[in-house]
C-alpha cells in the first residue's frame, strides 16, 4: 500500500480479531490521527519500527485493550501528539520501549497503562509540562523501583501544570530523593498523587 497521502487512520483495524497486517513499509508520515487504530485486536503485533509519526496529534486508545499487542515504538517521533489517553489500556503483553519519546505537548495520559500488566516503562525522561489530565495513569501496574523513583524525581524537577490527579498504581519508592519530589509535586503543585 501506498499511505504516503493518508492522513487518518482512526479506528483503521478496530476490533478485527486476527489482524497482523504487515505495516513495515508504510509511510505515515502525513498521518495526524491514529487513535482506536488498533483496538480490541486480539492477534494484532505489527511492525511499527519505521513509522515516521512526527505529524501525529491523537494517539487515543491506540492499542486499547489490544491483547497481543508489543509494538516497537523507540524510534517513534511523538513530538506533536496532544492526546495519549488510554493508549495501552489493558494491553496486558505491552511494554513499549518510550523513554526516548518527546511528550512536551501531551495534555492527556489518562489511564495511558491502565491494567496493563506487562508494561514497566521508562517515563522518567519524559517532558511532562503540558500535562494536565494524569488519573488512573498506571492503575493496576506496578512500575520497578528505580523506573517509579526516576519518574518523581524527574517529573518533579520540571515547571508542572497545577492541580494534576496522577496515579501510579502499585508502585513504590524508597529513596529520600524520590520521597522530597513527590511530596514537592503534592505541595508546591498541588498534585494529587496516588500510588504503592
Amino acid at each position: 500500500w501506498d499511505t504516503s497521502a493518508v492522513r487518518n487512520m482512526v479506528s483503521m483495524f478496530e476490533g478485527a480479531s486476527s489482524a497482523n497486517p504487515d505495516t513495515s513499509g508504510w509511510d505515515t508520515s502525513s498521518v495526524l490521527g491514529m487513535n482506536y487504530m488498533f483496538a480490541f485486536t486480539d492477534l494484532a503485533n505489527p511492525d511499527t519500527s519505521g513509522w515516521n509519526t512526527s505529524a501525529v496529534r491523537n494517539m487515543y486508545a491506540m492499542f486499547h485493550d489490544a491483547s497481543s499487542a508489543n509494538p516497537d515504538t523507540s524510534g517513534w517521533d511523538t513530538s506533536a501528539v496532544l492526546n495519549m489517553g488510554n493508549m495501552f489500556y489493558f494491553a496486558s503483553s505491552a511494554n513499549p520501549d518510550t523513554s526516548g519519546w518527546n511528550t512536551s505537548a501531551v495534555t492527556n495520559m489518562s489511564s495511558m497503562f491502565y491494567l496493563a500488566t506487562s508494561a514497566n516503562p521508562d517515563t522518567s525522561g519524559w517532558d511532562v509540562s503540558s500535562l494536565t489530565n494524569a488519573a488512573h495513569m498506571f492503575a493496576g501496574v506496578t512500575l520497578s523501583r528505580p523506573n517509579y523513583e526516576a519518574l518523581l524525581i524527574n517529573w518533579n524537577a520540571q515547571v508542572l501544570q497545577p492541580g494534576v490527579s496522577f496515579i501510579g498504581g502499585n508502585s513504590t519508592y524508597c529513596s529520600s530523593s524520590a520521597a522530597n519530589a513527590r511530596a514537592n509535586m503534592i505541595n508546591s503543585d498541588g498534585w494529587t498523587i496516588i500510588d504503592g
